[in-house]
């Protein structure tokens, strides 16, 4: 209990006094914003600048948002506090006509952004995912790995788990909290 505690304290010194979160001291940003919220969201509390916190993303929303990991920290961290996940459409509308990505972890942000924004339709990103599934059921051109395998198998159950092939050759390890061990199951 005392890392836990610890553990909270330490997020909690990371809140900016106007909103966000901090990595040390300074302005907030997304990123520590969205792993702060994270946390005190597993460890089943909430942050004591909540209200500061839901007007600075509230303002953060409603301005320019480049970037995909912009958008993808600043939509889950809503998320985490209870509001509505949106963005102007004029920076989602090229996420969502996009047909190629640089690797799997782009096409997994594009998919939880689009997801999160109401896009339906993500045949056009599943598509390029299982083109680059193995014959070993993992995922990446060239030979598949861990992480790659990871955005995919992510991006694939929240468009559609039925899309996945080669389902009964990848394994995904679970922790048992209940009864502390790791287990492997067939997907």
């Amino acid at each position: 209990m005392k890392v836990l505690k610890n553990a909270l304290k330490y997020v909690h010194q990371r809140e900016y006094d106007g909103g966000g979160f901090t990595l040390y001291e300074g302005i907030p940003d997304g990123k520590n914003t969205y792993y702060g919220l994270s946390i005190l969201n597993l460890l089943v509390e909430t942050p004591n600048n909540i209200g500061k916190t839901i007007y600075w993303l509230e303002k953060l929303q409603n301005s320019r948002v480049f970037g995909i990991y912009r958008k993808f920290n600043l939509l889950n961290s809503l998320v985490l506090l209870g509001k509505e996940p949106k963005i102007a459409a004029k920076y989602i509308q090229p996420l969502s006509e996009r047909k190629e990505f640089p690797n799997l972890e782009i096409a997994y942000l594009t998919t939880i952004i689009l997801k999160l924004t109401g896009h339906h339709n993500l045949n056009h990103i599943s598509e390029c995912i299982l083109k680059q599934q193995n014959d070993d059921g993992g995922f990446n051109i060239g030979g598949s790995d861990i992480q790659s395998t990871y955005y995919a198998v992510e991006s694939l159950n929240y468009i559609d788990e039925s899309l996945m092939e080669n389902k009964d050759d990848i394994s995904i390890c679970k922790f048992s909290r209940t009864q502390k061990n790791w287990r492997v199951n067939k997907i």
